[in-house]
């Protein structure tokens, strides 16, 4: 076969493999479907065939040119024109086609068909020679293969012509199609690669398909399409590819995943084209991907919500149902059949009152209206079951929309247990002893027997009233706001306010409120305590603890007023000695000791308001202890005064401190005689009596037995209720400044409440006062008086510890016990004393103890001598006995006491009782030890 025929077989046989496809004629990128987009790549694949067509063809074009070259003796009957031209550029030759081709392009003449810029290229033209070289014109919308080449013989260049028109339309058409196919590659919006058919090689991919697998181009080229599948999905897709190869199928399409590098998974549709070659297998396909991870996902939630709701639905503890606008139940659950006892054959279209009997099937239609017209409602009906049984139920609808039509969706709970609860309720509420109401729309409709115990009023004098009738003025907004707070659910916490009882007296209830249902309402339930008594009692211990911390502020400052009266008196005792009888100067001394003595009174009425003096409580007949006092009272009263005493005519006794309880009875006879100035009757009463729980209630730290009860009235001016809150408060008093400390009755109550016992007081303006105390009654054996010791000489020549930390007692003391014979070693501190008692070689008989002192208390430093000393006596001394457990020991008689401040002699006979106890006992010394 002759080359030109092969050279057109191939021709015919690229054209035909082109026609196999049609043409691009467009392209529309924006919502382009799927479907078209694989068209475009079949597009593609057809257009690289037509490029090849075209090469093809300009290849054998340029091979009939040079033959034309070489036919220079049959130049006229060349079918293309021909043209010559010499060194100067004029025509020296031209063929018919060439007066043709202008002729049939409208141009003026032969020139016309000349290219361009010969005058330039000519030198280039003949270089080449016979080579030739070819230029592309166009003349009037044709487009000329102009092939010159240089002819030496002739001294000239011969330029052939080929009209190429077609075949650059072609070209062009080809490259435009290629570029928009290029973008549609590169654009798409999904996923495209062409992969080598054998080894799973991706050969190019588009940026969207790198985007859905999270790779790079580069990567992507790298790898093939087994490496990011799936492991559970390589499988399907390899025996696809399997049936491509085999010819059973021409193209498929599945939905696969894909594993990217950061271990999670993306969903695609994938669907793969073969790309053939003519009698050949497949050694490329185009895949085409699409991300669907979201729409899985979505289809995911939408399977598992369903199965939520269904397993939702089904785990409902009632009845679950969905009717159509026209009253067709069109779903329930199978709780719905159980308690129905039909079959879902027959539930499927049944009507809401076919569960009801008559007289209920109105309510049940109403409810149903008013679900579609409001949104919602609720009703409560005996559900008839398919044997007739019955069972009450609280159903609830509201409106719906499915498929675009109106429904009633709802519930149905048993309210068989809460009917029954609400019958045990009310029983609870009528025997409850606080106080239980309900109210709808601010309205009572509930009132239990404890509401009518606490307030007074009956149930009837209340029901259909204002809710907030018996509320004082200032606490009602409170009141309303709790109970909108109820109502919304937002708060349930108690909260206290006051309340007027039907007989009018002011009192204090803690109450609750809850939002619940009455009836088939919503309603408000509250509940109540009477707690007017716990303010009381907790007014008297906001009082106490006033009284506590003033009282400790005076007890401190009775303590260091009493060393500076030790000194003082310790001076006037030594003075008084030393001044002869009838000496002036004695009657001052004698009167700073006066003044003294009132002084140490009054710090005794501070230890007393402090509770911190030392008491010595014995049993006593209080009876007798009144009349003793009698006389003196009495003087101190005014002639128009009247003394009355009314005592229990029984052996009334109680465990108290006699002097102090005479200093209570004084203190209140003197404050009874100043609340009358213009006379009157002052009773003194005495009773036993019994005060149970209810009783001690309304006081702190009160137990409940037997009391003995000492009551002081006047009929004098009276108080008012302000001045009665703060009567017992020290520095607190009606009186000019000139008339009183404000202590007196401060002072009983510090009495009285070391002894145990409480005070109450009663009075009214213009009616008197009684003052009530209570002393806690025993039955003992009554103590008698101890008796007066007998003179004694206070002379001693023992060896005597001294620790005191106030310089100038210590010197006094330290005189006072050396006039008398007796040894004295001094400290003023804990080490200061133990440093001494180390160093001491001989007996120390007594040990003379400050209780508060530096460093260390007196007691620990007795603690630490008595050890090396174990016969040593020890006396404490103190204006209050400060340390516990020197209290204690002061209580059961296991120490010695002397309080502060103390005259010389006191100390003395002190010292000699406690020296002259221990003489049959061997004081053994430091040495001995």
């Amino acid at each position: 076969m002759a080359k030109d025929d092969l050279g057109a077989k191939s021709a015919d046989d690229l054209r035909t493999r082109a026609l196999r496809r049609p043409a691009v004629t467009g392209v529309n990128l924006e919502g382009m479907p799927l479907e078209d987009i694989q068209s475009l790549v079949y597009e593609l694949q057809v257009h690289q065939v037509e490029l090849e067509m075209q090469n093809e063809e300009l290849r054998l074009t340029q091979e009939e040119t040079r033959k034309v070259a070489h036919l220079a003796s049959f130049p006229q009957l060349c079918p293309s024109p021909i043209l010559e031209i010499d060194g100067t550029g004029a025509i020296t030759f031209y063929n018919e086609a060439a007066l043709k081709t202008v002729r049939k392009l409208g141009l003026e003449d032969l020139r016309s068909l000349l290219p361009g810029g010969l005058d330039e290229t000519l030198p280039a033209i003949r270089q080449k020679g016979d080579k030739g070289l070819c230029l592309e014109i166009e003349k009037q919308n044709v487009i000329f293969m102009v092939h010159a080449h240089y002819t030496p013989q002739w001294q000239a260049v011969r330029l052939y012509y080929t009209d190429i028109t077609e075949r650059k339309r072609a070209k062009r058409a080809l490259q435009e199609s290629e570029r928009r196919l290029r973008a549609i590659f590169e654009q798409a919006a999904v996923g495209v690669a062409q992969v080598e058919t054998a080894t799973g090689r991706f050969i190019e991919v588009n940026q969207k398909f790198c985007e859905i697998v999270g790779l790079s181009p580069e990567e992507m080229t790298a790898t093939n399409f087994m490496a990011i599948t799936l492991p559970e999905d390589l499988e399907v897709d390899l025996q696809y590819l399997q049936k491509l190869l085999n010819g059973q199928i021409r193209t498929f399409s599945r939905e696969k995943r894909y594993l990217l590098r950061d271990g999670s998974i993306v969903w695609v549709n994938l669907t793969v084209s073969p790309m053939w070659n003519a009698g050949e297998a497949p050694n490329y396909h185009i895949a085409v991907v699409e991300d669907i991870t979201e729409r899985k996902q979505v289809e995911n939630n939408l399977r598992l919500e369903k199965l939520f709701s269904d397993m939702a639905i089904e785990s409902l503890p009632g009845l679950f149902y969905l009717f159509d606008d026209q009253g067709s139940l069109l779903r329930w659950n199978r709780n719905f059949e159980e308690v129905s006892g039909y079959p879902a054959a027959e539930l499927a279209g049944m009507k809401p009152q076919d569960f009801f009997l008559g007289q209920e099937k109105p309510l049940i239609q109403a409810a149903v209206q008013e679900v579609f017209l409001k949104g919602e409602s609720s009703v409560e009906a005996d559900f008839i079951a398919k044997d007739g049984s019955k069972t009450p139920y609280f159903f609830t609808g509201k409106r719906a929309v499915l498929g675009g039509k109106p429904c009633l969706l709802g519930m149905g709970i048993d309210i068989t247990a809460r009917q029954q609860a609400e019958e045990t309720l009310k029983s609870l509420i009528a025997t409850a002893p606080i106080g239980i109401y309900i109210i709808q729309k601010g309205k009572f409709v509930l009132i239990n027997p404890g509401f009518e115990a606490i307030t007074g009023y009956r149930s009837s004098e209340l029901l259909g009233k204002d809710s907030l009738t018996l509320v004082t003025s200032e606490y009602r907004a409170l009141v309303k706001k709790q109970a909108l707070r109820a109502l919304r659910k937002e708060d349930s916490s108690p909260y206290e306010y006051q309340f007027t009882s039907k007989s009018g007296e002011t009192g204090w209830v803690m109450e609750t409120i809850i939002s619940t249902r009455y009836e088939g309402k919503r309603a408000v339930l509250g509940y109540f305590m009477d707690i007017t008594s716990h303010k009381k009692l907790e007014k008297q211990f906001l009082q106490a603890q006033r009284m506590e911390a003033v009282g400790r502020l005076a007890g401190g400052l009775a303590h260091d007023f009493s060393n500076v009266l030790a000194v003082i008196i310790i001076y006037v005792e030594t003075m008084l000695k030393e001044v002869r009888e009838g000496d002036p100067l004695g009657l001052h001394i004698k009167g700073v000791k006066e003044a003294a003595h009132r002084a140490i009174s009054l710090t005794r009425e501070l230890m007393a308001l402090g509770r911190r003096q030392l008491l010595q409580p014995r049993a006593i007949k209080v009876n007798a202890l009144v009349r003793d006092m009698a006389e003196m009272l009495g003087r101190l009263l005014d002639e128009d005064v009247e003394l009355v005493l009314t005592l229990d005519p029984g052996e009334i006794v109680a465990k108290v401190d006699p002097s102090q309880l005479e200093q209570v009875l004084l203190n209140l006879v003197v404050n009874a005689r100043d609340a009358m100035p213009q006379g009157g009757r002052l009773t003194i009463a005495t009773d036993e009596i019994f005060l149970g729980k209810s009783a001690v209630s309304q006081h702190v730290d009160v137990a409940p037995g037997r009391y003995v009860m000492l009551a002081v009235s006047d009929t004098g001016i009276g108080m008012d209720q302000e001045t009665q809150a703060h009567i017992l408060e020290p520095f607190y008093t009606t009186k000019p400044s000139s008339e009183g400390s404000g202590l007196g009755l401060s002072t009983v109550y510090g009495i009285v409440k070391q002894s145990g016992g409480f005070v109450e007081v009663w009075s009214e303006l213009g009616n008197g006062a009684t003052f009530k105390i209570f002393l806690p009654a025993i039955q003992e054996t009554l103590e008698p008086p101890a008796p007066i010791p007998e003179s004694r000489l206070l002379q001693g020549s023992e060896t005597i510890l001294l620790v005191e930390d106030v310089d100038d007692l210590r010197k006094l003391v330290q005189d006072v016990l050396k006039n008398y014979g007796y040894t004295v070693l001094t400290a003023s501190h804990g080490s200061e004393a133990l440093e001494i008692g180390e160093r001491h070689r001989g007996p120390i008989h007594l040990l003379l103890l400050d209780v508060v002192l530096p460093q260390m208390s007196g007691a620990q430093i007795a603690e630490r001598l008595k050890s090396s000393y174990p016969g040593t006596r020890v006396l404490y001394m103190s204006g209050y006995p400060e340390d516990a457990i020197i209290h204690r020991k002061l209580l059961d008689g296991t120490a010695a006491f002397i309080q502060k401040p103390f005259a010389p002699t006191a100390l003395l006979a002190k010292v000699r009782e406690l020296l002259d106890s221990a003489k049959r006992t061997k004081t053994p010394s430091r040495t001995e030890i």
